[in-house]
């Protein structure tokens, strides 16, 4: 007696339907976490910029000027480097309730340095980037463990040693 084990049509297109389905309900969960780490990453970078621009203006001098003005220029590359990377991956960022957290923790810290000047602000400052950075290295490895397209892995492995680096040298001016 011959058997017949070819599948029929009906089942090789439901497994085909699941397969696609479960394809784009992981692409989706991958977009969505990819979305909102991007997300993070623009309010990090926005919120640095913002404190070290208003250091700037403020005119600080020597290596609180060049912390400042190193912190600036770096974290506004990375807002560049951010939404370049998600053109090219197809990732539009997405804001959630943590993005806006941040926000506001960025626009507390520059209630508190605005009014400042002097030591006090470079003081204010240093401790600002150094609680600030440390924060921001302990996110990047989180999303570095959560993150699923492999460009963005790449770009916070890269994020974090910058992150390193600012801190080291924000913990070089502590007093």
């Amino acid at each position: 007696m011959r058997v017949d084990h070819r599948i029929p049509d009906a089942i090789v297109l439901a497994a085909a339907f699941a397969v696609g389905l479960a394809h784009a309900i992981d692409k989706g969960a991958m977009v969505e976490s990819d979305a909102q780490i991007m997300a993070v990453l623009l309010a990090l970078d926005e919120n640095e910029v913002h404190a070290a621009a208003t250091v700037e203006e403020k005119k600080v001098t020597g290596n609180f000027l060049a912390l400042a003005q190193l912190i600036h220029q770096d974290h506004s590359k990375d807002i560049e480097d951010v939404k370049t990377l998600g053109t090219t991956i197809g990732i539009e960022p997405k804001d959630t309730p943590a993005v806006a957290e941040l926000r506001a923790k960025g626009k507390q810290t520059l209630e508190k340095l605005t009014p400042l000047t002097g030591g006090a602000l470079e003081s204010a400052f240093v401790s600002e980037m150094v609680s600030g950075h440390r924060e921001a290295f302990q996110l990047v490895d989180e999303m570095l463990k959560t993150a699923r397209n492999p460009n963005l892995k790449e770009h916070l492995a890269s994020t974090r040693q910058r992150i390193a680096l600012h801190l080291q040298q924000a913990e070089s001016l502590k007093t």
